[in-house]
């Protein structure tokens, strides 16, 4: 085991994580010294690459007593607003840019704009738009964004987090039921929920076959679990490379395609599994990876903050951010696995 940098509470310990996951094989270098330039957390680090199965982990990683340091600062902290305060009213400027695209939509874009509208849709829903209310486990909840979605729509949600300064704010409000600890340890009885979802969690542990084997205990048997973690085969990884912000050393352990999120269901027991890609949050992501790009490149060393998703681009860059979501779309009907997102469905 060695240490990271940094000192006193930040101090970060690691281990060796030469080989790979699910294949055993040593990995390849596939990003050096990387810092952590969203959250700032001491130390720089390396991922590997299967080059069997391809995926991506740190190498070393944070052993897991001490990985809570990498989220001192983490945006379930701050006072980051909620995606429905930033959708303000437009300005005008914006409104006519709008008309100009939904112009735009009746002629040449039609197919590519149905494609966003539709993948939107599905991904503003995790996918449980045709479901009938039931039930709903969100592991990993924090600030409880989904639970609050959910519980709207009619369903009887309850969360997990490890980190309760995240879910604070719902501990406070006391509607909704909310554990934290490990979910191995949740006082939710087995295979009482008709829905387990997961976004942007999978990434985050050391055990991932662990993790989806636990939540498939929580299922009633038809239940399904709906699982969303960065895509590593994107077409913005390929174009952003070490700026991809998918990546987001140390707190991002591994890194998925469909290929191996179908081989971590499979390996939980699910055997009604299915896997795909959606490009239905390119526009935010790319402007992220942009702006991290930019930051590296800064000579004024103005630091990177994080945008909340849902927060309107610079009137400046609007049009381009719809032509990197009009792309993608067009792109994902020619290469399904190229979107930013892996999405994971698998029925109990």
């Amino acid at each position: 085991m060695r240490a990271r940098q940094g000192s006193g509470s930040s101090l970060m310990r690691s281990q060796p994580e030469p080989y790979c996951y699910f294949c055993g094989v040593e990995g390849r270098v596939r990003y050096t010294d990387l810092p952590d330039r969203i959250f700032h957390t001491p130390g720089s680090w390396t991922i590997k690459e299967c080059q069997t199965c391809r995926l991506l982990w740190l190498d070393p990683m944070p052993v897991e007593a001490d990985i809570g340091k990498a989220y001192e600062n983490y945006y379930t902290h701050a006072d980051y607003p909620s995606v429905a305060s930033t959708a303000t009213a437009a300005s005008r400027p914006r409104l006519l840019l709008r008309r100009v695209f939904r112009r735009l939509t009746r002629t040449v874009l039609v197919p590519a704009i149905n494609r966003i509208s539709v993948d939107k849709q599905g991904r503003d829903a995790m996918y449980l738009q045709h479901h009938r209310p039931g039930r709903l486990l969100d592991v990993g909840c924090g600030r409880g964004v989904w639970l609050r979605y959910f519980k709207d729509r009619g369903w009887h949600v309850a969360g997990q987090d490890m980190d309760p300064r995240a879910a604070e704010e719902l501990r406070r409000e006391g509607d909704v039921p909310v554990y934290i600890g490990p979910l191995e340890t949740a006082p939710y009885s087995q295979e009482s929920f008709d829905a387990v979802i997961m976004s942007h969690v999978i990434e985050h542990v050391h055990d991932p076959i662990g993790l989806v084997r636990t939540s498939g205990g929580f299922l009633n048997p038809g239940g399904v679990l709906i699982a969303i973690t960065p895509n590593t085969a994107s077409s913005l990884h390929r174009r952003f490379g070490a700026d991809w912000l998918g990546l987001d050393p140390p707190r991002h352990l591994r890194l998925f395609n469909t290929r191996t999120l179908q081989y971590v269901a499979e390996q939980a027991g699910f055997r009604r599994t299915r896997t795909w890609t959606t490009p239905a949050r390119v526009s935010h992501y790319a402007l992220e990876c942009r702006r991290l790009q930019r930051a590296r490149t800064a000579r004024d060393g103005v630091p990177f903050r994080l945008s909340p998703y849902g927060t309107e681009p610079p009137f400046a860059l609007a049009p381009w951010v719809f032509w990197q979501q009009y792309l993608a779309s067009t792109r994902a009907i020619v290469d399904p696995n190229a979107g930013d997102e892996c999405v994971l469905r698998a029925v109990k």
